[in-house]
């Protein structure tokens, strides 16, 4: 296991350092010279070549690059990310209370896909080729075909323009979080049902099933006990990467619905071309996508003995 663990951490520690190299070419993709990037946020116009060559001066950026990405990334191992061109308070101090409410989101969301995902699958494999299965795919197939912000207008015209019994904007109760949560929930709900009528198909007639059902164990729990344990690798991949896409994704669901988040925090950095703030969102994006794979393999060896036995006798 420590060995695993060394692993995934120097693999992790690897894509973490090669994105931090593209977070800081970031400012040198941008139209123009750095320096007069920050200057036109600043002032306003063009600055005069004079003023170029003393912010360029000040920021480092006549140095060379190598030696201004070491010095970049040693500042943001410290949680220095520079301050925000737009602001010019700390990166930062404006990032940390934006986290909160895109964990929200995502964690809500994810809550709501499987309380939902996985019921409706196991309807469509009790029932199959019935009224649950036919369900269950027709369901499927509406649901990954609308765009999740068509979703957001239609709720927000029904819930909050016509009937008023929901908020369309802002983060202060917990039902300002029903009309996102759908807008996002409603295509992964159906992604994950039609994977979990696609795994539990294929081990409906398997024999540990049938011995299950021959000890007099109700059907309920033949499958709650016996058949989804052992399809939740591929659910938990699925559950896994789409709480990583709704942390990086939501940008226009948190735009639409005004949710203080790092979606529109980001749509805000790009508007403005704030840099240091792109640089920062997308380290720290990327940072939470490597935490939550590590956990989720971690999670793969408790849930299946197979792989850990695997790696016993990988370590003989």
């Amino acid at each position: 296991m420590i060995k695993f663990l060394l692993r995934r951490f120097l693999g992790g520690l690897g894509v973490l350092l090669m994105t931090s190299f593209l977070s800081f070419t970031l400012i040198y993709l941008a139209p123009g010279e750095p320096a007069e990037v920050i200057l036109v946020q600043r002032l306003g116009r063009i600055p005069t070549t004079a003023e170029t060559n003393r912010l360029a001066a000040e920021y480092g950026f006549d140095r060379p690059p190598l030696i201004q990405y070491l010095d970049w990334t040693s500042h943001a191992l410290r949680g220095d990310f520079g301050n925000s061109l737009r602001s010019g308070a700390p990166v930062l101090e404006e990032l940390r209370p934006r986290i909160i409410p895109t964990l929200l989101l995502a964690g809500a969301t994810t809550l709501f896909t499987i309380l939902f995902g996985i019921p409706i699958g196991l309807l469509a494999v009790l029932q199959e080729k019935g009224f649950g299965d036919k369900f269950s795919r027709f369901f499927s197939l509406v649901g990954v075909s609308i765009p999740d912000f068509w979703l957001a207008f239609v709720l927000i015209l029904i819930f909050s323009v016509y009937l008023r019994w929901l908020p369309t904007h802002g983060l202060e109760n917990p039902q300002d979080l029903i009309l996102p949560v759908i807008s996002l929930g409603v295509a992964n709900v159906a992604r994950l049902s039609r994977l979990v009528r696609s795994q539990l198909l294929d081990t409906k007639y398997q024999d540990y099933l049938r011995t299950a059902r021959a000890k007099g164990l109700p059907e309920w729990l033949v499958w709650f006990r016996h058949a989804l344990p052992n399809g939740l690798i591929p659910l938990v991949t699925l559950a896994v990467n789409q709480f990583s896409a709704i942390v990086s994704g939501s940008v226009v669901i948190e735009t639409l619905f005004a949710l203080p988040g790092i979606g529109q925090f980001y749509v805000t950095a790009v508007r403005y071309n704030d840099i240091p703030v792109i640089q920062a969102t997308v380290l720290l994006i990327s940072t939470t996508f490597i935490v939550i794979n590590l956990f989720t393999d971690l999670a793969y060896k408790l849930i299946d003995p197979r792989l850990r036995e695997s790696q016993h006798y990988e370590n003989l």
